[in-house]
């Protein structure tokens, strides 16, 4: 499965909701875009929000980006 996300760094806390006008995940992560912590957090928060292992969640695309693509392994 392909999951579009919104990212936004140095939050409060991690929190992930879905938009429909956008058709994306809205992510905010506590991380900073410092060595790709921010987006390992990331993919942590979608690992748990689908409850699924962190291993199986890959980004895709926007590595440097607000806007990604991450590949979800386990789910169809």
């Amino acid at each position: 499965m392909l999951v579009s996300a919104i990212v936004t760094t140095g939050a409060n806390e991690d929190t992930i909701k879905y938009d429909n006008a956008e058709k994306s995940y809205l992510i905010s992560v506590k991380a900073q875009p410092i060595d790709g912590r921010a987006n390992k957090a990331v993919a942590e928060t979608l690992a748990t929000y689908f409850d699924v292992p962190k291993s199986t969640v890959i980004l895709k695309r926007g590595a440097t980006s607000r806007y990604k693509f991450f590949q979800i392994q386990d789910l169809i």
